[in-house]
């Protein structure tokens, strides 16, 4: 069974971070797509408190999420890998 999880960044460079010209839509739909699977958009956009009707403008090319936002998805993913931390080693 393939994943999302297994498939490795495009844009990762050695020190794996994204490549410099990688969008902050690039980079949220990686972190969405890791979460909640292709349909990612509505689920990734409530956890973050943003509009569904900003992610989908997003997805049709019509502007960025912000740093702020691509910041505030970073620090949910981490908080969400704390959580399954805790689980696994219950």
């Amino acid at each position: 069974m393939k994943l999302s999880l297994d498939i490795p960044s495009p844009a990762a460079r050695g020190n794996g971070g994204p490549a410099l010209d990688e969008t902050n839509y690039e980079q949220l739909e990686r972190i969405g797509r890791a979460l909640h699977g292709d349909l990612w958009h509505a689920k990734l956009a409530n956890d973050l408190g943003e509009s569904e009707r900003d992610a989908r403008r997003w997805r049709a090319g019509q502007g960025q999420p912000s740093d702020e936002t691509l910041r505030m998805a970073r620090w949910y993913v981490r908080q969400y890998i704390k959580i399954l931390q805790r689980i696994v080693e219950e």
